[in-house]
């Protein structure tokens, strides 16, 4: 997926019919200024525009997106599905979740990739797939804001 294409393009490019649901889930998605979004948090977006879709239609959309490959599902946080939007241009990535905050912050795996490869091949696998997500609670108490990138 590239920041160029539609919400219509993408749609269609992934084998959906652009309906006017679809179309406003998805807009609220790439508008968002957070990359994990659950479906609740879709639905207050959706409400603050005044669009006239209910929460189980946005249900249904996601999982339709997810179906397709547009979405990916994340359980970061216990019991809470998120969505993220799938994107071919985007690194290989992590997620790290303060258990504190709540707050995600996401990390190149490339680092990773490497080494699991390695172990993978030792067991006579090659790797298909890897997502890893990891918690971790403030050092010496005190969370780091997700926009401070010192000592990364």
């Amino acid at each position: 997926m590239t920041n160029e294409a539609t919400p219509d393009t993408l749609l269609r490019n992934h084998g959906l019919k652009p309906s006017a649901s679809r179309l406003l889930v998805l807009q609220a998605l790439m508008q968002s200024a957070v990359r994990h979004l659950d479906a609740e948090a879709v639905y207050q977006c959706l409400v603050e525009q005044g669009a006239p879709l209910g929460l189980t239609t946005v249900y249904k959309v996601l999982a339709q997106f997810e179906q397709v490959g547009l979405v990916e599902r994340r359980e970061l946080r216990p019991g809470k599905r998120l969505y993220e939007l799938a994107c071919a241009n985007h690194t290989e990535h992590g997620h790290l979740v303060c258990l504190q905050t709540r707050q995600v912050f996401e990390f190149d795996m490339a680092p990773l990739l490497d080494t699991l490869a390695v172990v993978a091949g030792h067991h006579g696998l090659a790797l298909s797939r890897v997502v890893v997500t990891a918690y971790g609670v403030p050092q010496n108490g005190i969370p780091r804001h997700p926009n401070d990138n010192t000592s990364r």
